[in-house]
């Protein structure tokens, strides 16, 4: 069936009209089954420009004219050859350490890093650091250099881009000795699968006769050349068509994709039982040598206090293990030592968890390097950055463009678009305004636009792990239709990090009152943290004897008015004045310093002030120092 141009709409892949690519409904079904896909050089030069053209990049131009930012990848590209030479244009490019995780987020694409084995066996002759991107991103300017990434093995020769493409093609699909002339015939029937195609510019392959439904991702700007070909071969009509308006829209595309693909399976995800941590015992590992903890089942707020050093990261890594395994990439030191440390959790079922047989599906975790969004490497696990400083969370402006883009589509939502916003003013405790559109996100703050990150850390910082804990629950229980019955266990490494002391106070607040039914346990070494501590909060104290972990007794915070909590051992602070004598004391510890200073004037004068005026004289101080 030939496709007429006049009813191009279904074809075009709009985000501001979702409704009307058909053609998006053959991408998922392909997408969900065996299928092959490849990926052009010009798309491959779209997804690595941002990794090229960074800050050295531009440090590197002596002569940027005045519409640099409005330059493409391919200007900027040229302008670099231009300022220096192409020889220096290389060099820069092969001392990039490109990553590939972009790709590997994506598993219908991670085909494209097995296919092509051709040169296998020449691995040897490869430079370590050469990189598969300057012959797609230098015009025609192209030399002979051989790749290996990983399982990702191909030659570019300095034929064109689109010969390239093409014999990729022809060498993974067809018989090699085949011309183009007398038409590709398929080299075996297990290439007789659905194709994906990313291609702006070669459409040859719509001669090659694909047996199954197939589809090709190309821009609408290239439609006429796109169909010149396609309604002019018969051997074609299997393959369908989607327009991007411009080549960024593959972003959303992809990310909705890949969220689509997931939902499918997530809907054979059955309702189950999800326990809370019970008791902790943890033996010989690191410094933490013989320790026990109990009676948790039933706190939802567990807070491990101590100073920097003295086991607080340690203790949430060993329970990360003990619940998800210790064979993930990143925990390769403690892969190490797996026999001879031993750990054993048990949940509120009775279940034990040691490491080795039975892994806790919804435990979640957050190092203190969480909120870095520069790596390109996300955290697929959701809990190694607990391990690695080198992962990020999820990206929030993806999620809320995706929140966007399925309620406009017409899809059943776990919260809204006004429901995604006001719980980000709640947490943020602001007037901030955000403004959702498939370009791009932007934050309005006391009548001024800003990006994501020009934002301050703190709101960048609660922003984040919200979007990224949202995510992964509702990949995990599907079946939860309002977000106060998610259930799980959520371990976070420094909670304070990033916050302004006010918002240090009422965070964990927050958070309990959007999820009252996960299992939080927090690191913490700020006194104003604990200040804000809820009537239902334990307290652990972690400190070191002799180069030993040890843990307190539980602390319950229910009977304590935050006159006796604010001077319990847990805020001790006498040990923080000494430790921080000869050195200028943090801005956290000021502020509590000064807190204490006025809380216990006030206890003194009035000793039947009650806990009300307590929180109102902290709010006082807190705001005082806004």
């Amino acid at each position: 069936m030939s496709i007429d141009i006049e009813d191009i709409q279904k074809y075009i892949f709009d985000p501001n009209k979702p409704k009307q690519c058909k053609s998006y409904k053959l991408l998922l079904k392909i997408a969900k089954n065996e299928n092959i896909s490849f990926i052009s050089p010009n798309f491959l030069q779209y997804f690595f420009g941002s990794q090229i053209i960074n800050r050295d990049f531009e440090n590197e131009l002596w002569d940027k004219p005045p519409n640099y930012e409005s330059l493409n990848a391919f200007e900027k590209l040229n302008l670099f050859k231009d300022n220096l030479s192409l020889d220096e244009l290389k060099e820069f490019i092969n001392n990039l350490d490109l990553n590939f995780d972009k790709f590997k987020k994506y598993t219908f694409l991670d085909r494209f890093f097995t296919i092509d084995k051709t040169y296998e066996n020449e691995y040897k002759m490869v430079p370590k650091k050469t990189n598969p991107l300057y012959f797609n991103m230098l015009n025609s300017e192209y030399e002979e250099v051989e790749v290996r990434r990983e399982k990702l093995c191909f030659k570019v020769s300095n034929d064109d881009v689109e010969e390239y493409f093409k014999k990729l093609i022809v060498d993974n699909i067809y018989k090699n000795d085949i011309s183009y002339n007398g038409g590709l015939q398929f080299s075996s029937d297990k290439y007789l699968k659905n194709i994906i195609f990313f291609s702006l510019k070669y459409y040859d392959l719509l001669f090659s006769n694909v047996k199954k439904s197939s589809i090709l991702v190309t821009l609408l700007e290239n439609k006429n050349d796109f169909f010149k070909k396609y309604n002019d071969v018969s051997s074609s009509k299997n393959i369908k068509p989607l327009f991007l308006k411009k080549i960024e829209d593959v972003d959303l595309l992809l990310n909705v994709l890949q969220g689509d693909l997931k939902e499918e399976k997530q809907k054979e995800i059955e309702r189950e039982d999800i326990s809370s941590l019970d008791s902790i015992h943890i033996k010989n590992f690191y410094s933490i040598k013989n320790l026990k903890v109990d009676k948790l089942k039933d706190k939802k707020e567990i807070y491990l206090v101590g100073e920097n050093g003295d086991g607080k990261t340690l203790f949430l890594q060993a329970l990360a293990i003990a619940m998800k395994g210790s064979e993930r990439d990143g925990q390769e030191s403690f892969r190490k030592i797996k026999n001879e440390y031993s750990l054993s959790l048990e949940d509120s079922n009775k279940n034990i968890y040691n490491g080795l047989d039975l892994e806790y599906k919804n435990l979640f975790a957050y190092g203190a390097n969480r909120n870095n969004n520069c790596q390109m490497i996300e955290d697929e696990s959701g809990f190694l950055t607990l391990f690695d400083s080198k992962l990020d969370l999820k990206n929030p402006l993806k999620w809320l463009q995706k929140v966007d883009y399925k309620e406009n589509r017409g899809d059943e939502t776990l919260l809204s678009v006004d429901a995604a916003k006001k719980l980000l003013k709640t947490l943020l405790n602001s007037d901030v305004e955000i403004e959702i559109s498939p370009e791009d996100v932007i934050f309005k703050e006391k009548g001024s636009i800003v990006s994501f990150e020009q934002l301050s850390a703190g709101y960048k910082a609660v922003i984040t792990i919200i979007a990224d804990l949202l995510v992964r629950l509702s990949e995990n229980q599907p079946y939860v239709k309002e977000i106060n019955d998610f259930k799980g266990i959520v371990l976070i490494d420094e909670i304070e990090l990033h916050l302004h002391p006010k918002w240090k106070y009422n965070f964990v607040k927050k958070i309990r009152d959007i999820f009252p039914n996960i299992q939080f346990i927090m690191t913490t070494h700020s006194p104003t943290v604990l200040l804000g501590a809820s009537k239902e909060a334990v307290f652990y104290k972690i400190y070191k004897e002799d180069g030993e972990v040890h843990i307190s007794n539980q602390i319950p915070n229910e009977g304590y008015t935050n006159n006796t909590l604010i001077s319990s051992p847990l805020f001790d602070m006498d040990t923080v004045k000494s430790r921080h004598y000869e050195n200028a004391i943090s801005s956290d510890d000021y502020v509590y310093e000064k807190i204490h200073q006025v809380v216990s004037k006030k206890i003194k004068n009035d000793i039947y002030i009650d806990e009300d005026k307590i929180l109102a004289f902290i709010e006082e101080e807190l705001e005082k120092n806004d």
